[in-house]
This record gives structure tokens, C-alpha cells and sequence, in this order.
């Protein structure tokens, strides 16, 4: 598939499934950290929920935090954007530059909630953190309930945008499933 220049998504959502496969992420990177309190190797996963990957203020700083983790540390990152963004998500490159990147509206076109939990699993295994980058992550919070992680959820919005682009639905339930905020 790598090979033939197809999406590796697209070719498992039209094929792959079928056939039983199940897709992984290429993780070309191995640099655990050492503790040197402990004398053991620690290796840390983190899940970043994008809005979008539209070159914009919260955007750009998320890639910012992930170009510093990967250049200082050893923790593995993985983002999730909700949506491709209004530019037609030209920070996608940039982003994989830092970290593996899948698109939510891609992945989860057209399966079932089991189907969606296993794929998730699959692809994200482990996940010691999630960190949801905007209040609309919260909307994704109950498909990661899986996972067992703590959630930063750290919200860019403004009073209007939230009260005009939120549900109060999100909003409690950002409320309910964040273990801390960044405000």
C-alpha cells in the first residue's frame, strides 16, 4: 500500500477491513527517555485532539508543543484532528513532521461503535494522557473513554465562541471527563 501511493485510510476503509486487517501506525521513531531517579526506561504516549489542522492561533501552537517534544523528549505523540480545516488542512505536513496525524471525520466514516472503539485501540494502543487542544475535543471524549487516561483539556475559546459553536451537552461533559485545564 505504502508503495502503490494510495492512502493507507482510504485503502483500509474500502478494503482492508474486510479483510480482516487491522492498520497501525508507522512509529518511526524510538528514543525512550531514562529516569535517572528509577534507572528505567520510560516511554510516554500522549494523544492530542486538533480542532482542525487550519493554519490558525491554537493550531499553530499545538505544533509547537509537539515540535518541542519530539526535538526534548522522548514521548510518543499522536493527534487526532476533528476536521480537515477551511484551508483544506495545509498544516498537514507540518504536523507529520512531529507526530503521526489522522483525521477523526475519516476514521470514523461509516463504522459501528464497536467497530470504532477496536479501530481506535488498534491504532492508538496504549495512551497514558490525552490532551484535548479545544473545548470541541469534548465531543470526542466518550469514543476515548477506552483508554483510561487523564485529559488536559486546553481551551483556546473565547466566551462567544463557546456559547455560539458548544453545546451545553459538551461543555458539561467537558466538565465531567477533564482531569485538568489549561485556560
Amino acid at each position: 500500500v505504502a508503495e502503490s501511493g494510495v492512502c493507507p485510510l482510504a485503502h483500509f476503509l474500502k478494503t482492508g477491513k474486510e479483510e480482516g486487517w487491522l492498520p497501525k501506525p508507522a512509529r518511526t521513531r524510538e528514543r525512550p527517555r531514562f529516569d535517572l531517579k528509577n534507572q528505567e526506561t520510560i516511554q510516554y504516549n500522549i494523544l492530542f485532539i486538533a480542532h482542525d489542522l487550519h493554519r490558525a492561533g491554537s493550531e499553530m501552537l499545538l505544533l509547537n508543543i509537539l515540535s518541542w517534544l519530539r526535538q526534548y523528549t522522548s514521548v510518543q505523540s499522536t493527534v487526532l484532528a476533528l476536521h480537515r480545516g477551511h484551508d483544506g488542512r495545509k498544516l498537514l505536513p507540518e504536523y507529520q513532521t512531529v507526530s503521526v496525524v489522522f483525521l477523526w471525520e475519516e476514521l470514523y466514516h461509516g463504522l459501528s461503535e464497536g467497530e470504532n472503539s477496536r479501530l481506535l485501540y488498534e491504532l492508538f494502543g496504549h495512551v497514558d494522557l490525552i490532551y484535548g487542544n479545544t473545548l470541541l475535543a469534548a465531543n470526542l471524549y466518550p469514543h476515548l473513554n477506552l483508554f483510561t487516561a487523564p485529559i488536559v483539556s486546553h481551551l483556546h475559546e473565547l466566551e462567544e465562541s463557546i456559547q455560539k459553536y458548544t453545546s451545553v451537552a459538551t461543555r458539561e461533559y467537558c466538565k465531567l471527563m477533564t482531569s485538568r485545564f489549561i485556560a
